[in-house]
């Protein structure tokens, strides 16, 4: 109930009436009921307008909660799952299983910095050296950091010596804060992402897989996340604001990585507006054909395979010029939480937890029954 209880909770439920044409305690009631009803946190009835008077209560049916979600995805995957909280980790696993991600350039923290190779980063001179041998533009992220919650863009543009030992101090201070945070190559995107959204800024597939029994890998579903101005990360909603950004949301075919519908939900947190046209450059999003599609599906399938006991698992990956990288995975991840491909990943890990509760000896769902 602390949910329902908040005064910015409340301050939505308002807007919401305003907006309906409708009444705080009206809205607030339907909230309510859709939380009993399918487990609907008042923020996402709110942002998937659920909360519209005009829709009926049976609409949530075609949705699945985040708790609903999460709930599913804790029965089926393994509890140790380091590797998908721990960026560094990452790069540890993504390397010794071969797979494409951006270069480590080194760990700074208050407990010891050290560059890729190992090398301790202690002394003026030693950073300062460092920082010379780092490439004009890269990122810096929290190691344990989610939903690209402090993620810095850093760029030396001139590598004169007068410029050097500041920016040293400033790469240094980036663990002042307590955290860890690893540098890293900035990737750029491929020369057509780039035309749709008019910036090299890197919008991601997130790609949805699930590990059979059999141990069979397969995508159920996929967004495509497309930047909206300059922003340095393709997120949907704010890290620090909780406030949603202009970015696009939109579904590739899995048969051939096409692009379809796409939306955007509104900033004030109330429904989303269907988009046909990226809203910066003005180019046609329906039809799109994503590059590097069906390396994108080889690369994850092969990457959740390696990822067991993790069964199911959400991973970023970047088109870049060169072909498809990893940026990160979540075995707790999110969804836009409606549309086919939501119901095919709740059917598909409700199958999946039946069968490991009787201990594998149901009988294991096939492709073809999930389908």
């Amino acid at each position: 109930m602390r949910h329902f209880c908040r005064s910015d909770v409340w301050g939505q439920f308002q807007a919401a009436a305003n907006h309906y044409g409708s009444s705080t305690p009206a809205i607030a009631w339907k909230a309510l009921r859709l939380y009993g009803a399918g487990r609907f946190l008042p923020g996402e009835s709110l942002c998937r307008g659920l909360l519209d008077p005009r829709l009926p209560m049976n609409e949530h049916l075609a949705h699945v909660s985040e708790e609903r979600l999460h709930g599913l995805q804790h029965a089926v995957n393994s509890p140790h799952a380091a590797m998908c909280r721990d960026k560094l980790m990452f790069h540890d696993f993504c390397r010794s299983h071969d797979l494409p991600v951006a270069d480590l350039l080194g760990v700074v923290s208050r407990h010891g910095s050290r560059d890729a190779d190992g090398e301790p980063l202690s002394t003026p001179a030693q950073w300062e050296a460092f920082v010379r041998r780092l490439p004009a533009a890269f990122l810096a992220k929290p190691r344990h950091g989610r939903q690209g919650h402090g993620i810095v863009a850093l760029r030396l543009d001139s590598r004169e010596e007068a410029g050097l030992p500041e920016f040293a101090k400033e790469v240094a201070g980036l663990a002042d804060d307590g955290e860890d945070r690893i540098l890293e190559q900035r990737l750029r995107s491929h020369d057509r992402v780039a035309e749709l959204t008019g910036t090299r800024s890197i919008s991601a597939l997130r790609l949805f897989t699930r590990v059979s029994p059999e141990g069979e890998p397969e995508v159920l579903d996929c967004h495509f996340r497309l930047i909206v101005g300059d922003s340095v990360t393709d997120n949907i909603s704010d890290p620090c604001t909780g406030r949603f950004t202009a970015n696009v949301v939109a579904l590739p075919q899995l048969e051939d990585g096409r692009l379809g519908t796409a939306w955007a939900f509104n900033a004030n947190g109330l429904g989303y507006d269907w988009v046909t046209h990226h809203p910066t450059t003005g180019a046609l999003i329906e039809g799109f054909e994503v590059p590097f599609w069906v390396e994108a599906l080889q690369l994850v399938k092969a990457a959740a395979r390696d990822l067991l006991p993790i069964r199911t698992a959400g991973w970023d990956v970047a088109l870049t010029p060169n072909g498809p990288v990893l940026i990160e995975v979540n075995e707790r991840f999110q969804h836009v939480g409606f549309g086919d491909g939501i119901q095919r990943i709740r059917q598909a890990l409700l199958a999946d937890k039946r069968y490991l509760e009787t201990g594998g000896l149901s009988c294991p769902p096939s492709s073809s029954q999930l389908h």
